[in-house]
Formats: structure tokens, C-alpha cells, sequence
């Protein structure tokens, strides 16, 4: 019947005939229960546990095991359909051509599903990569007058490509800009708007000098970059900081991002005046300068919501909280890095686990 159908059709007579033809990877296995040298239960399952042929489908056929028990055990031990013998030619070829459909189908889900996993890695690699980029811990002597320490954690291994970010460059003047970062998604998407915050945001600090200015044309360019499209992942919060050791002063705006603060070196702290919207979400939207005094042994400390919004059942370490960390841990004997990672260690004891990534600056003067 299937020869006449115009399936080219391999025989075996014995259960080891079968696996060896199987070796071939047919496309459809009809397997009759009683062999002459094992049964076809056993030879299904070998079939079904060989990773080579297990998608192979396998049909059993049977003239001898036709009552409901043995078609329920041959289903349950692996066959993906189950004839009772003599069987009228259309049902057994509408039976052949499903499983060999079901079989293909499932064959062309795998390749897909293989391509997709293959994107996916080198969509992550290339993200981590970026993101990697973006988050070169500088020395901490690399600006004249200040210590500086930059601290990344990623809140879940298997996604730990997000989109907060930490950057510091010196501009003319001998002035240093500090900026903390936090654009809304993750991988590669992320990692790519980050990138882009980024420079743009160096190439308008260096044009204007001023942390409000710079903010509004970022702000400018995202929206009119990407505000039609309406795409939530070009909303970014990002806070600067523009330090001027001559003048003993940091200038300070934010747009979304937790205010900046200054811990004094006597422990007490200032929090910077200066909120605004995140960059990319409404294009007519103002930004403010805060000046404040900066004075030696004073600690400038910039950081993302995922220290804020550290959670322990339902409490947050809260804005509060994070300032009272920095003062425990900040202004002592050790360097500003090792201080650094007391202060995220703490904020990790009191969480157990961050719940979104956390970035934090660190700036004291010297």
C-alpha cells in the first residue's frame, strides 16, 4: 500500500534490522509489536531514547495486540501512533502522510528554534561586549584633585546586560564631568541607546560646559530621534556632575536619576536640588543647574534607582537609607574603591538580592 502510494519503503525483519535501517533516518517507522527476535514496545523506546532518532516517528502496526490496553502501552512507551491490522488503505496512508507532516513540522521548529538561540547568543555576546565598552573602571588618580571609584552589578546572571551606565572625562578648563546613567530595557537594545546617551552626552557637555544645557539637546536629540516611533527604550535617566577644583564647586542636574550627594567630611550630607524628567520622553521639558560647594575630603556619590529601590520583603532601602550607607562606609581610612564595595555589599546584605541593577560613582576631593 505504501509502495503504491509512492513511499519508497526500507524492510526489516527482525528488531535489530529495524534499528540498523533507522540509522538512515527515515521519515516515518512502521513497527509491528511481535518480532521475531525482540518486541516492537522495546524497539520503539531504544528508538525514542536515541537522541539521533528520537523525533523519528514511530507508527505501530499490529494484527496480534489490538485491544485498547496494548495501544495505550505502545503509546505510552513512545510510538506516535498505534493501527490495529487489516487496516483500510486511506487510513492508513491519511495516518502516514499526518506523522510524516507532524515530523517535518517539528523539524523545521527545531532549525528555527536553533537559529533563533544562535541570534540570540550573538545578539548577548555583542551586547556584553558594548556594555563592556561602556563600563571601564578608570583609576582611581586618573583626574587631578579628586579620588574616583565606579561599581557595576548586574541584578540576574542571565540578563546582565541592562542599560545603566557610568562615565567620567575631563573637559577644557581642567573641569571633570561625572555622569550616572539608567536607560530603560535591556540587551542589546539597551546596551546600543546607552552607547549612544553616552557620546552624544560627551559632545554636548564639551560644546556647552553646562550640566542643564547638555541635558536639553540630549534631550532634543532622543526625542526627535525616536519620538515617533514612540519606543519606551529611548527613555533615559542619566545625572551629571561638573566638577571645577579651581573654584571648590560641582554643578549638578539630573533628569529622572536619584539626586546626587555630597557627603562631608564629617559625615553629614548634602543632596543635590536638581530634578527633571528622564531624556526622551517629552521634548519640551527644562532642566536646572544645583552648585554646590565642594570642598577636600568631601565624597560626591551618584547612583542608579537599583540602590534606592533595594527591597527586603516590602520595604526599600529607600534614597535615606542609601545616604545613611554612605555615611557608615564612606570617608575612612580605606581607599575609595574598597569603600565603594562596602557601601554595595551593604546595600546587597540588606536586600539579599538586587531586583534591577545598580551603578554607582564615586568622586572625593583631594
Amino acid at each position: 500500500m505504501l509502495e503504491r502510494a509512492g513511499y519508497k519503503v526500507i524492510e526489516a525483519g527482525s528488531g535489530q534490522d529495524a534499528l540498523s535501517a533507522v540509522e538512515l533516518e527515515p521519515d516515518l517507522v512502521v513497527l509491528d509489536i511481535r518480532l521475531p527476535d525482540m518486541s516492537g514496545y522495546d524497539v520503539c523506546q531504544i528508538i525514542k531514547r536515541d537522541t539521533r532518532t528520537s523525533s523519528i516517528p514511530v507508527l505501530h502496526m499490529s494484527a496480534s495486540y489490538t485491544d485498547s490496553e496494548h495501544r495505550a502501552l505502545g503509546l505510552n512507551l513512545g510510538a506516535d501512533g498505534y493501527l490495529t491490522h487489516p487496516v483500510e488503505t486511506n487510513i492508513l496512508l491519511a495516518t502516514v502522510r499526518s506523522l510524516i507532516r507532524m515530523h517535518e513540522a517539528e523539524a523545521v521548529a527545531r532549525a528555527s528554534a536553533t537559529a533563533l538561540s544562535e541570534a540570540y547568543r550573538e545578539q548577548k555576546r555583542i551586547a556584553e561586549m558594548l556594555q563592556r565598552s561602556l563600563l571601564i573602571n578608570v583609576p582611581e588618580d586618573e583626574f587631578p584633585g579628586i579620588e574616583l571609584a565606579t561599581l557595576y552589578e548586574a541584578a540576574w546572571e542571565e540578563a546582565s546586560v541592562g542599560g545603566d551606565f557610568y562615565d567620567s572625562f575631563l573637559l577644557p578648563g581642567d573641569k571633570i564631568a561625572l555622569v550616572v546613567g539608567d536607560a530603560t530595557g535591556k540587551g542589546l537594545t539597551a546596551a546600543t541607546r546607552t552607547a549612544e546617551v553616552k557620546f552624544a552626552l560627551r559632545a554636548f557637555m564639551h560644546e556647552h560646559l553646562n550640566p542643564a544645557q547638555a541635558l536639553t539637546h540630549l534631550n532634543h536629540f532622543l526625542c526627535d530621534t525616536y519620538g515617533r516611533s514612540q519606543d519606551s527604550d529611548s527613555v533615559v535617566a542619566v545625572s551629571i556632575g561638573l566638577v571645577d577644583i579651581a573654584m571648590a564647586q560641582v554643578t549638578f542636574s539630573s533628569a529622572g536619576a536619584e539626586p546626587p550627594l555630597i557627603l562631608n567630611a564629617d559625615s553629614t550630607s548634602r543632596s543635590a536640588d536638581s530634578r527633571g524628567l528622564p531624556v526622551g520622553a517629552f521634548r519640551d521639558v527644562s532642566y536646572v543647574d544645583s552648585v554646590m560647594e565642594y570642598a577636600i575630603g568631601d565624597t560626591i556619590v551618584m547612583a542608579t534607582d537599583g540602590v534606592t529601590e533595594a527591597r527586603r520583603d516590602k520595604e526599600f532601602l529607600s534614597y535615606e537609607g542609601m545616604v545613611n550607607l554612605a555615611a557608615q562606609h564612606l570617608g575612612g581610612s580605606r581607599s575609595i574603591s574598597e569603600e565603594g564595595q562596602a557601601m554595595l555589599a551593604a546595600a546587597r546584605s540588606f536586600a539579599g538580592k538586587f531586583q534591577d541593577d545598580v551603578c554607582i560613582l564615586l568622586a572625593r576631593r583631594i
